[in-house]
């Protein structure tokens, strides 16, 4: 099965909350910011050392 990942902004009043809500409803993950930060820092060292 495919994977794909959606990116949402969560600037002031562009409604990010909400939808944010409707994915974790539907079954989506959600993650913050920094989880996704520390995943990217994780795969360049992973790839460093290959």
């Amino acid at each position: 099965m495919k994977k794909g990942v959606i990116t949402i902004s969560r600037g002031f009043g562009n409604g990010g909350h909400s939808i944010g809500k409707i994915a974790e409803e539907t079954g989506f993950s959600t993650h913050t910011h920094e989880y996704m930060e520390n995943c990217q820092r994780c795969a360049v060292a992973y790839e460093a050392r290959r």
